[in-house]
């Protein structure tokens, strides 16, 4: 009787629970479709900007193009947004699954202590006196069964706390990586929605640039080219002209003595607006793929110029290049281990040409829009613009940042 009423006791709360994780669930089915709906639109995005792409770049292509890149990461930013909420749900579900593992854990050692004060009470009975207190035989063996079922429920209760246990665990580790998937999520939104910041200043950039005229974007983008061709010429040329002088020097090995395959950040900020060869570049179709990654520069959470740029790793100041009001302005170190690395958008230079900075040393501060000291003609707003080279060509930042 007693265990039929202990388990009697969970039977209204375990349909409760059961009720409330259906309507999660459906919830959970919902979102699932919408975020389904929004792909679907996302892939009409992504098919309409290849159209343009292989369009001839005109200005008004070009501002078109950008439309649908806003268009695109705003779905993108609609679709994140669904997963968290979906992610968010899935952890209540998780969430009142380990309360339940856990009122049965209770339950059962609740059990399991009724079950032990029985076997006590019997345990100081002997067998002679359960004999002589029953009047026959068969009311004898039915006490001395009842005793060994007893034992056996004791058995199946341990087993069940045991099983339950483990199912606990599962669950709690299951809910760490919800959560850890959730914050990935979180992280991803405000990686787009600091790139949908970036594209439509991009529009605004071309629009105030070219005032509206086919000519002046056909001047924009000559000069837009010449000066991403003459950087990237001057950058490839003096890596190897700098690592062939250093090597006769024999001043490689000692001064760069540094595990340059490993870098360190160069800003206090990790979020990305661009990455490496990066689809949704704005420049892409006037420059080809992007050589680095843009990494948001902040001051209090607000995109800045004037944060902090450090050297990624020990190295050798090849070039400071100080582009001026309306010219861009980098610094480019020479590591170990045919490694080096460009800092793009500067707005002050702190380092000069023939010395030798130290990993984390800072080196200069970050730059803003056009129009202000080392931006350039085409920043897309505050961000540091971050090379890493591997023997002088442009290799993936990502894969050598922690």
């Amino acid at each position: 009787m007693l265990l039929i009423i202990s388990m009697g006791i969970l039977i209204s709360p375990v349909n409760v629970q059961a009720d409330e994780v259906n309507v999660l669930e459906n919830e959970i089915a919902k979102q699932k479709a919408k975020v389904k709906e929004l792909e679907s639109r996302l892939e009409t995005y992504k098919k309409s900007i290849k159209s343009k792409e292989r369009e001839i770049l005109t200005l008004s292509n070009q501002l078109a193009l950008l439309d649908d890149q806003v268009k695109k990461i705003e779905t993108d930013i609609e679709i994140n947004q669904e997963k968290i909420n979906q992610t968010s749900l899935e952890i209540k579900i998780t969430e009142k699954e380990i309360i339940e593992k856990e009122k049965k854990i209770a339950s059962h050692k609740e059990q399991l202590g009724s079950l032990i004060r029985l076997i006590n009470q019997n345990d100081n009975r002997s067998y002679l006196e359960i004999f002589l207190t029953n009047n026959n035989l068969s009311s004898f063996f039915d006490e001395i069964q009842a005793i060994d079922a007893i034992q056996n429920d004791i058995q199946i209760t341990l087993n069940n706390v045991q099983s339950v246990k483990q199912k606990l665990a599962q669950k709690q580790n299951e809910l760490e990586l919800k959560k850890k998937g959730q914050e990935a999520l979180k992280n991803q939104l405000e990686t787009e929605k600091a790139k949908l910041v970036s594209t439509e200043q991009t529009k605004s950039i071309i629009l105030s640039q070219t005032k509206n005229s086919e000519r002046n974007f056909k001047n924009l983008l000559s000069n837009a080219r010449k000066d991403h061709e003459q950087a990237n010429a001057d950058i490839k040329n003096l890596e190897s002209e700098v690592r062939l002088a250093l090597s006769r020097k024999k001043s490689l090995g000692g001064s760069l003595d540094d595990n340059s395959t490993s870098l360190s950040w160069p800003t206090n900020g990790r979020q990305i607006v661009a990455f490496f060869h990066d689809p949704d570049y704005p420049y892409r179709s006037w420059i080809g793929e992007h050589p680095a990654i843009d990494i948001r520069t902040l001051i209090n959470g607000r995109p800045s110029n004037g944060v902090p740029i450090k050297a990624a790793a020990s190295g050798y100041v090849a070039r400071t290049k100080n582009g001026g009001a309306w010219g861009y302005s980098y610094i480019m170190l020479i590591h170990s281990n045919g490694i080096s690395t460009v800092y793009g958008h500067l707005s002050r230079l702190d380092v000069q040409e023939d010395t030798y900075v130290a990993r984390g040393q800072q080196i200069g501060l970050s730059g803003g829009m056009p129009g202000t000291p080392g931006a350039g003609r085409f920043s897309t707003g505050p961000h540091l613009h971050f090379e890493v080279r591997l023997n002088g060509i442009p290799v993936n930042p990502l894969n050598y940042l922690p």
